[in-house]
């Protein structure tokens, strides 16, 4: 979420939250929700972040949701409540 899409996608998953408040919302992120989206306003509307820059060296095929060894999947919600990272 570069900060020149951020406010977009805020707008996206806002509305798709409020369409639709039983299905869940992922994204891609090369930024980390720690250092720099946590306190964005597009996290109350995500569920699940897949956060950090693909590393080709860390490349692997038998991960889940995500390309590389130094990427993390986030349970967004559950972070925020714990003030702390939750990973899946």
């Amino acid at each position: 979420m570069h900060p020149n899409n951020i406010e977009g996608t805020t707008k996206l998953a806002k509305a798709f939250k409020e369409k639709y408040p039983n299905k869940n919302v992922w994204a891609w992120s090369g930024y980390k929700f720690d250092q720099d989206l946590q306190d964005k306003e597009v996290v109350n509307y995500l569920d699940v972040l897949v956060d950090g820059q693909y590393v080709e060296e860390q490349n692997n095929p038998s991960l889940d949701w995500k390309g590389s060894e130094n990427q993390r999947v986030i349970d967004v919600q559950k972070s925020i409540q714990n003030h702390g990272i939750v990973t899946l």
